[in-house]
Parts: structure tokens; sequence; C-alpha cells
């Protein structure tokens, strides 16, 4: 087809668009020729914001050794944005491709160097090691010192033959400093499988850019996808060795859905094979978009790879830019299925399946159980002897599974239910788990309290209950610092729980093979509790004991309870329970994760969470429980902002899955009723569906003057009052820390404690008098059968429950809500129940 410098566009104003040095084959993208056209929307020949003219320099003797340096006026550049042109390496298409995406780049504040090179038959062009020397040579200019950018962070942009370009110089260049993004625009990725598909119109592009000499020796000096370093799983090339550097840049693909000159495959493979090989990239497939449209400012490609730079300058320490980037319009299921399973047939890979609410379809690095390898780390031990951990994890990964698949299928399943308010979670155990306390007499009594509580709070609440143990596995501790001075020892490692040193001073050397050990103990642990829960003798989980609440005025009731829970038969339901812990040690859960089918569990609990100072967005906790198909829990303090859990809770639970994603607040006394509504409002903007959780544990420790850390009751009370307050009653989920052996108060919480927590016997009593008999009473806290008897006398058909629960003692209202709703007219309070 004759080739086209310009292309005439009227548009609805009568406005005349001129688009130049149109590349000819935007005329072959689509089959009727016209469509690539009609997408193009208005572009400015002039703009405010830029320099008249962009400055030349030269980086070598010949011609077209140039770059275009454009400034944005009356102001320093943010930022750099080298761009790199394409045409599948051919003389007759040059820089001039990306004079309009240099304008947009410094309209947006940054600077853009627009790069030229020697391509196929240009006079002194030789091989392909011309072209990359020159790619070489030309980012050598932001280290020589003669441009005005010293110091600025850039990112290098190439589209088509550019992308190649940009990506090789990023995976093989050792003479350029590393960029902090590198983007590849419908980039050639793959010579190997470009040359098979005779990309570039079937003329022999690759053929001809490596000179008719295609090697696999060639092919891992020139081709991105061969450059990667070695894998850790098999690639796209079998077991073939690979060779390169591993970028420190964000990697983005930006790819239109329908584009034919360099398909879409193109970048899918390189994304699958990266990951592989440890290296998080980001795919952005843009829907309704070819393959030249990224050349209009105006195009959604276009926007999305100046958000993907735009986000890498911000963060540069970020490896990968998960859920970052903005998702617009709506993207057709039909499409997306057809990528998910072509990567599913083609290479094993199946993206998590995305809501349809996106026209730009990004999907995040394909995930490996080792792609959290390559992110930062914290409270990760750090193994000094490298050969004794390689064994001992290798015999981990050969160790029979503790939990099974299904088991967690239907955790999940359950926690769907809490999260609709159908089910009531109790979830205890201890903060850390020892090795020496794994006896029998011990895991038993742990048991039955849990049992016990579910029991308590579903004969309270009216609903059935699910119970979560931290237990067979709990063997890791966080610290907030890694050392420690101890008399007469002086400064040494912080004890991080049995798992990982001993508690003795002499024992605090990290140490990879208590590893093993943690493993058996949490193999006989969830042994024994499976074989006492499947046949032990639960008579005594109906002796409920409430002893220690005699000095309750409330006691009577108790008792009452107490009986009538004991004449309830134990069903099996009853007795089931499930495991859960912190997964702190990624290695270790790296080496208990296996694929079953298209999915991979951790099979060392049924649930894992995510601690408060593991939860960074950027980091390798989150990569490692993204990819998972466990339900998970991440603890949300009062650090959390209402942005980051937004982000948060959308990268976990992309497929916006019930029962997938529990969120454990740990606030503090006094803080939920600041924090709370913030989170739940974020959370409800992400439309992600999450199970909300109270832990009125940690975030209440005190250091007793023994200098044993301790919990207050009244703060463990009081938080759990502000927490429930927030949501609708009674659908909460408590967790606690469970110490049979202990008597004190707020450490061990047994089943006594669980009907404190679980119910107030305060009668409902309005509080303003005078109010219309029609309207709803404000209440304090009540029972199910007080909410009932409310309901039923209630001529509106509501019941509204008071939120200000200020008072650390039961009922926790002091009747300070009184004078708010009589000040404001509200007569039905924050909380209502309504008439089913």
């Amino acid at each position: 087809m004759r080739a086209s410098s310009s292309l005439e566009l009227s548009a609805a104003t009568g406005t005349v668009l001129v688009w130049r040095s149109l590349h000819p084959d935007a005329f072959c993208a689509r089959r009727d020729g016209l469509r690539a056209a009609a997408v193009l929307a208005a572009i400015p020949e002039t703009a405010s914001g830029i320099e008249n003219k962009p400055q030349a320099f030269k980086y070598g003797r010949q011609a077209e050794q140039t770059a275009d340096l454009w400034l944005p006026a009356g102001q320093s550049p943010k930022g750099v944005v080298v761009l790199l042109h394409g045409g599948f390496w051919l003389v007759q298409y040059g820089k001039e491709l990306m004079t309009d995406l240099a304008r947009d780049v410094v309209q947006r504040g940054y600077a853009a160097l627009n790069l030229e090179y020697r391509r196929v038959g240009s006079p002194t062009w030789k091989d392909a090691n011309t072209t990359l020397s020159d790619v070489s040579a030309g980012l050598a200019l932001l280290d020589s010192g003669k441009l005005p950018l010293d110091g600025l962070p850039f990112a290098v942009v190439g589209h088509s033959a550019g992308g190649h370009l940009a990506l090789w110089s990023q995976l093989r260049s050792a003479e350029v400093s590393p960029a902090a993004a590198v983007v590849s625009a419908g980039g050639v990725l793959d010579l190997c499988y470009a040359d098979s598909e005779e990309l570039g119109g079937g003329a022999g592009a690759v053929p001809r850019f490596l000179s008719y000499r295609e090697t696999a020796s060639l092919r891992r000096e020139v081709s991105p996808i061969d450059m990667l370093p070695p894998c850790r799983v098999n690639s796209l090339r079998g077991n073939e060795a690979q060779r390169g550097v591993a970028p420190q840049a964000h990697i983005g693909l930006i790819h239109g859905s329908l584009d034919e000159v360099v398909p879409p495959e193109q970048s899918i493979r390189f994304l699958v094979s990266s990951t592989c090989a440890g290296i998080p990239c980001e795919l952005h497939l843009v829907k309704k978009e070819g393959h030249y449209e990224v050349l209009n400012p105006k195009s959604k490609s276009w926007q999305s790879t100046m958000d993907f730079v735009r986000v890498a300058f911000a963060a540069p320490k970020r490896r990968t830019l998960r859920g970052a980037m903005a998702a617009t319009v709506r993207e057709e299921l039909r499409e997306e299925t057809l990528i998910r399973s072509q990567l599913q047939g083609e290479v094993g890979y199946s993206p998590p399946l995305l809501p349809c609410s996106f026209d730009v379809l990004i999907m995040p690095a394909a995930w490996s159980p080792s792609s959290w390898r390559t992110l930062p780390k914290h409270q990760m031990a750090e193994w000094e002897d490298k050969a004794v951990a390689d064994k001992v994890f290798s015999k981990l990964g050969k160790l029979p599974p503790l939990v099974q698949p299904k088991e967690c299928d239907r955790l999940k399943a359950l926690l769907a239910e809490a999260g609709r308010g159908e089910r009531f979670i109790v979830q205890g155990g201890d903060c850390a788990e020892r090795f020496m306390d794994c006896e029998g007499e011990r895991l038993e009594q742990q048991l039955k309290l849990i049992l016990q509580m579910g029991m308590v709070v579903e004969h309270i609440s009216a609903k059935p209950t699910l119970k979560i143990c931290r237990i067979a596995g709990q063997y890791g501790k966080p610290r907030s610092k890694p050392t420690e001075v101890v008399e007469g020892h002086g400064e040494i490692m912080s004890f991080k729980g049995d798992n990982i040193n001993g508690f003795d001073p002499k024992d605090r050397k990290w140490d990879p093979e208590r590893l093993l050990l943690g493993y058996w103990h949490s193999s006989a642990t969830l042994n024994y509790l499976r074989g006492y829960a499947a046949c032990g003798d639960h008579q005594p989980l109906q002796a409920v004991q409430v002893s220690e609440l005699k000095a309750s005025e409330h006691y009577n009731s108790y008792v009452e309870d107490a009986r009538a829970i004991g004449l309830k038969p134990i069903a099996a339901e009853t007795t089931e329970f499930f495991t859960s812990h912190e997964a702190m040690q990624l290695d270790l859960e790296e080496s208990l994760t296996r694929p079953v089918g298209s999915k991979f569990y951790n099979l060392s609990a049924h649930l894992v969470w995510i601690g408060d100072r593991t939860r960074q967005l950027d980091c390798a906790h989150i990569e490692y429980f993204r990819g998972i198909a466990n339900p998970i829990g991440v603890k949300v303090g009062p650090s959390m902002k209402n942005d980051e859990l937004k982000e948060l809770v959308t990268v976990l639970n992309p497929n916006k899955e019930e029962g997938r994603l529990m969120l454990i607040t740990r606030y503090g006394a006094g803080k939920a009723e600041a924090m709370l509504p913030g989170h739940i409002q974020a959370v409800k903007d992400s439309g992600v569906p999450v199970v909300w959780q109270c832990d009125g544990v940690h975030g209440n420790g005190i250091v007793a003057s023994n200098k044993y850390k301790t919990r207050s009751w009244d703060a463990i009370v009081t938080e759990i009052a502000e927490r429930s307050s927030c949501n609708n009653f009674p659908t909460s989920a408590m967790a606690v820390k469970v110490d049979p052996t202990s008597l004190v108060i707020g450490v061990g919480l047994g089943a006594a404690a669980a009907f404190l927590l679980a119910k107030a016997t305060l009668k409902p009593t309005p509080v303003n008098p005078g109010i219309d008999k029609a309207s709803p009473k404000v209440a304090t806290v009540m029972t199910v059968k007080d909410i009932e008897d409310a309901l039923s006398k209630s001529s509106s058909g509501k019941v509204a429950l008071c939120r200000c629960w200020r008072s650390s003692k039961f009922p926790f209202c002091d009747g300070s809500h009184g004078k708010y709703n009589e000040a404001c007219g509200d007569n039905t309070g924050p909380l209502v129940v309504s008439k089913a």
C-alpha cells in the first residue's frame, strides 16, 4: 500500500485535523483500512506550556545519532520521558512518529527526549548491533552532563519496535543507569515468535533486522523475552537457560486488544515469562484500540502509558504497580474470557477474573509462589547458612500438607455467610504458640474453650458460629525491633517465635532447622485435635462454667443461659474448627504452597493472615497473599489510611469473591469510632466484599509490673463495644487470645467472658419519653430476645440501638446519647433493626 505522509480528518465541529507522518501500515491495522484513522482525535499543531522548538543533541558522528530535547516552558521538569519510535526498525520511519507524544509529555510537566537511531536501510547500518549500540549511546546522554537534566528520574517509553528497544535497554545494556519505568506499547518482545507469525507485513522484518543470521545465541542478545534471567519454573522456552539482568525499573506493557500489526500475544507471553523469571511487570490491555492509537495523545493507550509513568516516578522503589492504575469504562466479558482462555491453554496461566467494569484491562504480574522474592520484605528472618536453609525448604516441599484444599473452600463458604450477617465468627488461640505447649491436655483445653465460646455466642446471638483457632502453626512472632538488650548477654536477637529461634538467650540465632520442628509440632497438634473433635468425649462442652460472674447483677440470667446450653445436643457442626496463623515467614509458606488444578493453596492452615507490620502494598507479603486460593485475613490498625485500604482490598480480592478476605481490626480502645467509619466507606467504595472481624486484644497491650505483656479487660470490652457500634448488630465477629492456664481476666478469656462479650441484659428504655409513639425507641444493647420483644411492641416495626457505648463497663451506655438525640431530633439512632 502506498505510504501517506498525512491524513486529514473532519471532526464533528468541522475542524480539519492533521495527523502528521502517519505510519502507512495503519491502513492495514483493520481490514477496512479506515478504522485506525477514524479513532484519531484532535492533535493541535502547537500547544501552550512548551518551548517553541526542541533542542537537538548529538550522541555520535552519524546524521541519525541525534535526540530532540523538549522542555516545559517556565518550570523545571519533574522527570524525563525518553521516547523510542517504532517502524519495524526500518529507515523510512523516524522519530517524527513521536513528536505529538513529546508535546504531550512536556504539557504534563516532564522533559521529553525523542531519540533517533540508525535503522535497516540507513547508509551506515550494518546489523542489529548498530541499532542497539545507538540506543545505548543515546540513553547515555542522560548521564553525560550535556543535558540540563541532572538528577532527574527517567522513564523509557517505546512503541512497536521501539518497545522492543526500550525493554532491551533495561534488560541488557550495562552502559545506562536504571530507569524508574520502562513501557512497551505494542512492543515486539519475542523475536522468534514474531518471525514465526511473519510480523511486519510478511516482509521478514525480524530476519532483516537480524541480518538473516538468527540463532539461539543471537536471540539471547537481542530478544527481550530470551534475555530474562534464569527462570525458577519452566518458561515459554521450556527449560532453556536464559540470561540477562533483572531490571530495577517498573515494567509496563500497554497493548491494544485489536492490534493486528503486533498482536497482544507478544505482551502476554512476556508477562508470563518475566514472572516465571521472578521479574514482575504489568499488562494493560486496552479495549477497542489497535496498534497506532497510542501515537495519539488523547487515546486510552497513551493515557495508560503516562499513568504508569506518573506512578513509577512517585514510587521509585516500587517494583510492581498492582492496582495503582485507574480503569474507567466497561470491559466486555467476551474479550476478557478470550484472553483468559488463551493464556490458560497456551502457557498455563490465567489472570484473576476482573469485574466487567474496565475499559483498560489491567493484568497484574503473573503470580507464582515465589514471585514475592523480588519485593521488599519485612519481619522475615534471614538465614546465615543458605545451604542448610535450602535443604530444609526442599524437605518441607515434599512433606504432606497439613490441611486439604476442600477444607479451605468450605471455610471460605462459611466466611461468606458471616460476611452476609448469617453467621458469627469466634477466633482464638495463643498470641504465639510454643513447642513446649504441644501437650495433649493443654491442647484439649484450648479447643474446648473455643468450642464452648462458640456455643455461648450461638445461644446469645441466635446465629450459627464459625470457630477458627490460632493453632498448629502460630509459631512466629513479629517484633518492633530485631534485637534487644538482655542483662548478662548484651544486645542479642529478639525472640521471634519458636519457628525462628529459642527464647533462651543462648538460642537466639536464627536457625532454619527449627522450621522443620515447627512442621512436626503443627502436624502433631492438628492430628490430636482432629481426633478429639471426631471421637472425643464432648459432654464437658455442655458444662459451661459461669462462676467467675457471681459478682454480676445478671448472674442468675447467666446461670439460666448456661443451663439452656447444657440441654442442647452436641451437633457435628459444634465441634467443627479451622486453623489459622500469621504467615510471616514467606519462604516457609512458599514451601507448603501446593498447586491444585489451576490454583495454589497454602496447605499449612485453612486461613492465613497478614500482620499490621507486613501489609505494605509494594512489598512481599501482599504479593504472596494475592495469589493463594485460601481465605485470607489482614490486620487493620490505626495507621491504615482509607485510600490505602481501598487499594489493598482491590489487590487482595480482585475477583470480588465473597468469603475470600477478612479485615481484622485492631485499633485499641477509644479509636474505633474515629477510624472504622472511614475504613468501612473505603471498602464500600471499592466494591469488594469483605468479612469484618474485631480483634480487641492485640491493640490494647500493656506491660505489667512483672514486665510481662498483658491486656486490660476494660480496654478489650470497650474496643469490642465501640467496634460493634459501627456495624449492624449482631453480625460482628470477635477474636480473642485463649490461654487455659491463665487466671488473669483479659489474658485468658473463656466461656464466662464470652457471655459478657456476646450480650448485655439492660432492657430497652426510651431516651425521650415525649417522642412520637409511632417512632422507634432508642435503646441500649439488648439480647436477641430483647430485640424481638421490642420489635413486637413497636408500632413502626423498628427498634434503634444506641451506639454511644462510652463506658468501659457493661452495658456501655451512660445515657450521653440522650442529649444528642434530643438536640438533633433524631429519634431513630444510628443502628436500626427492622422486622424481617
